[in-house]
């Protein structure tokens, strides 16, 4: 009533404010609520999208930064369809997605944003990043046909990669060739990938079910033993974890 129908720009402003105080989730607050207002108002989204992405950066947690990276690429993503002149929005979106591995949708949208763009200086820094992202996106590529059931295509491309200093510490990798050989039958291959994937992330309970799977397949009832008391011993951390992050109160 006070403001006679314009009380998203004054609230826009306070949520700016919270922004440059550094009190992002303050700032979230006052955007969402302008979203709420006037939905198809395209400040208020690329607000609300900027102070996630600050909540994500600044927190801690794995739920927390959870939460606001998705709030912030949805935002994004919407900011792009409702007003795809607005280059910036092209800009943090290719960095949503290159935050999460989604290399194929990060590229794309970067070379959205070049077409767009006239700024120099983000120009030869978006540039260097489009071929940066060439050998992540063949990758990517690689883990698509392994989704889709080509596991001999995938296995061509990234045992390419096994041997490269640059991508191979990274665990995906030898998770899709895991499956790949496992659906291929070289069993043994497959439980040396699955077994690569936990030395590079130990509490990864999706090898250590690949492990069981195909321990199981070839005989190895120890082995599969092992693994499976493994992954309840991870399940039973996460959830004490868990409970001590988000207590409950009687």
């Amino acid at each position: 009533r006070a403001f006679a129908g314009g009380f998203v720009t004054p609230l826009l402003g306070e949520g700016v404010g919270y922004a440059n105080k550094e009190e992002y989730e303050r700032a979230c607050i006052c955007f969402r609520g302008a979203m709420y207002l006037e939905p198809e108002n395209s400040d208020a989204v690329y607000s609300y999208a900027r102070a996630c992405k600050d909540c994500y950066s600044a927190g801690e947690g794995e739920e927390y930064v959870g939460r606001f990276k998705a709030e912030s690429l949805e935002a994004f993503e919407k900011l792009t369809l409702m007003a795809p002149e607005f280059e910036m929005g092209y800009y943090y979106l290719g960095y949503a997605y290159l935050n999460l591995g989604l290399y194929i949708k990060a590229q794309l949208t970067f070379k959205e944003f070049m077409e767009k763009t006239e700024d120099s200086k983000l120009r030869e820094e978006v540039g260097e990043w489009i071929e940066r992202l060439k050998e992540p996106v063949k990758i990517e590529e690689a883990y698509n046909h392994v989704l889709a059931g080509r596991y001999g295509e995938g296995v061509a491309t990234l045992e390419h990669y096994v041997d490269d200093e640059t991508y191979n510490k990274w665990w995906p990798l030898y998770y899709y060739l895991g499956i790949s050989y496992e659906q291929l039958g070289e069993v043994e291959k497959a439980i040396d990938a699955y077994k690569r994937v936990l030395e590079l992330s130990p509490s990864n309970t999706d090898a250590m079910e690949g492990i069981v799977r195909v321990s199981e397949r070839i005989g190895d009832a120890e082995q599969a033993e092992k693994y499976a008391e493994k992954i309840k011993i991870v399940n039973r951390n996460r959830e004490e974890e868990k409970a001590e992050q988000n207590p409950s109160f009687n």
